[in-house]
């Protein structure tokens, strides 16, 4: 099984530069460099729209995946962690006013809350 080459963009712009200056035709460069006509044909569209350029290598994508996955478990994990804050202070003050001393006061408040 063939594996696929890689060339650099400076090879790519070499390439594409002598096509476009003039200096050999697209059949010598093919055969020069052993390449299909059609992948310089992509190079110099690429160049001419300026999107040459170096993609990220396959281990860099696959980084890139799992720090996307990560931020997404660190905001999902603090979005838990803000409601069970909230909870735990809604839990406190309701523990707080359940041993709260029964007054004229508290009663007239509970009776109010009920209704």
């Amino acid at each position: 099984m063939k594996t696929r080459r890689q060339h650099s963009v400076e090879f790519k712009m070499g390439v594409v530069e002598s096509l476009l200056n003039g200096t050999a035709s697209l059949a010598q460069v093919c055969r020069e460099h052993n390449l299909a006509s059609s992948i310089v044909g992509k190079w110099k569209h690429q160049y001419k729209v300026g999107t040459l350029i170096e993609g990220p290598a396959r281990q860099d994508t696959a980084l890139l995946t799992r720090i996307a996955e990560l931020e997404r478990m660190v905001g999902r994990l603090a979005m838990e962690n803000d409601f069970l804050k909230k909870a735990a202070t809604t839990m406190d003050e309701q523990r707080r006013r359940a041993t709260l001393p029964i007054t004229a006061k508290t009663l007239l408040a509970s009776k109010e809350r009920a209704r």
